[in-house]
């Protein structure tokens, strides 16, 4: 009886011992992911304008002060440049969606981008619609993201015309990027990622373990910070 009663006393001690290494561990990490949160040690520079560096796709942030422009802008709701435009075209109009890098997006005042002017000479015009012409640019990207981009935001948005101008950030081997991004495995990673990437202890590991957002987008990110 006694060795079944210490057996239990030995069983029970080891679960309490088990639960308070359970809870001392999350409470250690609970106070590291403040620290870095109240600390802002969890963010780099250029997530204060961009969204989710760790995503294939690098988007500006809805709202956000544009770092690129020589006067006080602000990115529209989708986190382009230019007024917001709705998923649904409006009627009597022909909808361009100009996709591309810096030189699309423009690293000037807003009036200076191509598809600001190409919108304005377009409609000067008076043709028989109104032609929108929507500024899809994103600073620091390749033809491959600007595929991406394409795909999940504007399909849906029942463009007229695509134009694509892009080139400095194609250096690399696009193919062997495409084929990397195309896995089966990395649309769980994707899913995983946008799950987790709002925790501090999150970020900081992806840092860690994959360096922050592209080289080009970094250079851009500091040359304007």
């Amino acid at each position: 009886m006694k060795d079944a009663a210490g057996d239990g006393d030995r069983s029970g001690g080891g679960g309490k011992s088990l639960r308070f290494a359970l809870v001392a561990t999350l409470l250690f990490f609970l106070a590291l992911e403040t620290a870095l949160r109240l600390t802002g040690a969890d963010r780099v520079g250029e997530e204060e304008f961009y969204r989710n560096i760790f995503d294939p796709l690098t988007l500006p942030i809805p709202g956000t002060t544009n770092p690129y422009s020589d006067i006080v802008e602000f990115m529209n709701k989708g986190g382009f440049r230019g007024p917001d435009f709705g998923r649904a075209k409006p009627e009597d109009t022909f909808r361009i969606v100009c996709l591309g890098d810096s030189t699309t997006f423009s690293l000037g005042r807003y009036e200076e981008s191509y598809p600001y002017l190409l919108e304005k000479i377009l409609n000067e015009g008076r043709p028989s619609k109104r032609i929108e012409v929507i500024n899809a640019g994103v600073p620091g990207t390749n033809i491959y993201q600007q595929r991406l981009l394409f795909e999940r935001l504007f399909a849906g948005t029942d463009p007229d015309m695509v134009l694509l101008m892009s080139g400095p950030n194609c250096r690399g081997d696009l193919k062997d990027y495409r084929d990397r991004m195309k896995k089966p495995h990395r649309a769980i990673l994707r899913r995983v990622n946008l799950a987790l990437y709002h925790l501090a202890l999150y970020r900081v590991a992806m840092r860690i373990l994959k360096g922050g957002v592209s080289e080009e987008v970094r250079d851009d990110s500091r040359a304007n910070s």
